[in-house]
C-alpha cells in the first residue's frame, strides 16, 4: 500500500498552497459569466471579420447595400463609409477585425471590463448605423424575421445591462 493511500496525505502535485487559494475565489456570478458571453461573441465577430470575404470589394458593397432605402441623413454617411472602405479595404478591415478582438478580450479581462464595456456600446452603434443601416428599421420595409433591428444593437443593450455592479 502507497504512503498516499495508507496515510492520506496529499500528492506533491496537488499542493496545499493551490486547493487553499482556489478556496478563497468565489465562482463567476450570472453577470460576469454573461460578461464572458458577450466577449465570446466580440471574440467570434472579430475572428469572422479576418475572414477572405471581408478583404474583398464584396464588404465595401455589403455595406452600400445597408443605405438602401434608408433616409438620405443616415444613407449618405452610409454611402461614404463604404466608400472610404472600398478605397482602404485592407487596413479597415484589419483595424475593424482587430477592434473587435480587443473589445472581446477587454471584457474578458476584469480589469479593463469598465472601458471595454463603454467601448462596446460606442463600436456597436458606430456598426450598427455604418455597417446595418440602423438596422434597416427606418425603410419601412423591414420586420425581425428579416434580422431587424440588427444583431449588433444587442451588443450594445447588453454592455449597457451588464455594466458591473459596485462590490462592497
Amino acid at each position: 500500500m502507497s504512503e498516499i493511500a495508507a496515510g492520506g496525505t496529499r500528492p506533491a502535485w496537488r499542493s496545499t498552497a493551490g486547493a487553499e487559494a482556489g478556496m478563497g475565489r468565489a465562482a463567476p456570478d450570472a453577470r460576469r459569466l454573461l460578461q464572458l458571453a458577450l466577449a465570446g461573441l466580440w471574440l467570434l465577430d472579430g475572428v469572422l471579420q479576418y475572414q477572405a470575404f471581408m478583404f474583398s470589394k464584396g464588404f465595401s458593397d455589403m455595406l452600400a447595400g445597408s443605405a438602401a432605402g434608408n433616409p438620405g441623413v443616415v444613407a449618405r454617411p452610409i454611402t461614404w463609409d463604404a466608400a472610404l472602405v472600398g478605397h482602404h479595404l485592407a487596413l479597415l478591415n484589419a483595424l475593424f477585425a482587430t477592434t473587435q478582438l480587443l473589445l472581446g478580450i477587454g471584457i474578458a479581462w476584469r480589469p479593463t471590463v469598465r472601458v471595454a464595456l463603454a467601448a462596446s456600446v460606442a463600436w456597436s452603434l458606430g456598426v450598427w448605423w455604418f455597417g446595418e443601416g440602423l438596422g434597416m428599421v427606418l425603410t419601412g420595409d423591414v420586420s425581425p424575421v428579416d434580422g431587424a433591428p440588427g444583431a449588433v444593437i444587442l451588443y450594445a443593450l447588453l454592455a449597457v445591462l451588464l455594466w458591473p455592479a459596485d462590490r462592497g
